[in-house]
């Protein structure tokens, strides 16, 4: 019996055991060159959602900065919409900023974590 570092999450697992215990990656039935296959579609798929994560953080960023820096005040429709609800113009450059802040946090976490997945090939 062997102990080996499981292809997905890299902790210890034994070679005998029919999955990882940590993880439940299936070791058992498998040679190397197929483990290694599975832990490289494996990480594809993670750095797949990742990147979809990070394209959504920088729509929010995108978003963020169009409502705080557009000019809400000007228009007649918008006027009316604010005297008939608790918005006013500068609520909406909070919150446009506040979206920037979360969109680009989101982006700083989700690309260390990209970094971080490729590092460890």
């Amino acid at each position: 019996m062997a102990i080996i570092s499981c292809p997905s999450c890299n902790k210890r697992v034994s070679d005998k055991a029919a999955a990882c215990e940590h993880c439940g990656f299936l070791i058992s039935g498998q040679d190397a060159a197929s483990m290694a296959h599975s832990a490289q579609a494996l990480k594809s798929k993670r750095l797949n959602k990742l990147i979809g994560s990070q394209m959504k953080s920088m729509l929010l960023f995108v978003v963020g900065i169009a409502v705080a820096f557009y000019e809400w005040s000007d228009e007649s429709f918008m006027a009316s919409v604010f005297e008939k609800t608790f918005m006013t113009p500068v609520l909406l450059k909070y919150i446009g900023f506040m979206l920037m802040g979360v969109g680009l946090g989101w982006y700083v976490i989700t690309r260390s974590r990209i970094f971080n997945l490729k590092r460890k090939a």
